[in-house]
C-alpha cells in the first residue's frame, strides 16, 4: 500500500509538480534531504555502540526488540564517512510493514514541500524519487519503498 505521498510521486509525469506534502528536513553531509513524513515511523538518538555490525557487514540497530538495517545517508550519496558523534541520529521509515533506518547527520525541522520530476532523459540518484526547491537551494526527496527494498538485498 502506498501513501499519499507515494502516490503522489508515483503517477506524476517527469517535469511535472506532485500534490504538495509534508516532509522532515534532513541533512546527510552536504545535502538536504526531504523525507515524506508519512513514511516516517520515528525519529531518534542513541548512542554510537548501539550500531552493531550483522553477519554480513551491514549496519544495524535494535529498539524495543526490533531489528533495523542502518542505511547511512551520507555514504549512499558518495560523501565522506560520518564522522564520530556523540549521538548517532537515525530517522525511522517504513513501507509496506517493512522498515529501515536512515542514519544521518542533522534533522533540520519539518516543512510542505512540492516534490518535481526532472524532464527528459534526467535520471535520478538511487534512493532519490525527486527534486524540491529549498531557501538554500535544491533538496533531494527521498524514495523511502526503494531504500526499503535495498535494505532488503544482501548487501547495499
Amino acid at each position: 500500500m502506498q501513501s499519499h505521498s507515494e502516490e503522489a510521486l508515483s503517477r506524476d509525469q517527469p517535469g511535472e509538480l506532485a500534490a504538495p506534502i509534508q516532509a522532515l528536513l534532513v541533512r546527510a553531509g552536504a545535502a538536504q534531504l526531504a523525507i515524506p513524513l508519512l513514511s516516517i515511523r520515528e525519529s531518534i538518538r542513541c548512542e554510537p555502540d548501539a550500531l552493531t555490525r550483522l553477519g554480513d557487514g551491514r549496519l544495524s540497530v535494535r529498539l524495543r526488540r526490533e531489528l533495523f538495517c542502518v542505511i547511512s545517508l551520507r555514504q549512499l550519496f558518495g560523501q565522506t564517512l560520518q564522522p564520530p558523534s556523540e549521538r548517532e541520529v537515525l530517522v525511522i521509515v517504513g513501507s509496506d510493514d517493512r522498515h529501515v533506518a536512515l542514519r544521518v547527520d542533522e534533522v533540520l525541522g519539518q516543512f510542505d514541500c512540492v516534490p518535481t520530476h526532472p524532464a527528459g532523459q534526467v535520471s535520478m540518484p538511487r534512493g532519490v524519487s525527486a527534486f524540491t526547491l529549498l531557501d538554500e537551494g535544491v533538496g533531494l526527496v527521498v524514495d523511502v519503498p526503494g531504500l526499503v527494498a535495498l535494505a532488503a538485498q544482501p548487501t547495499h
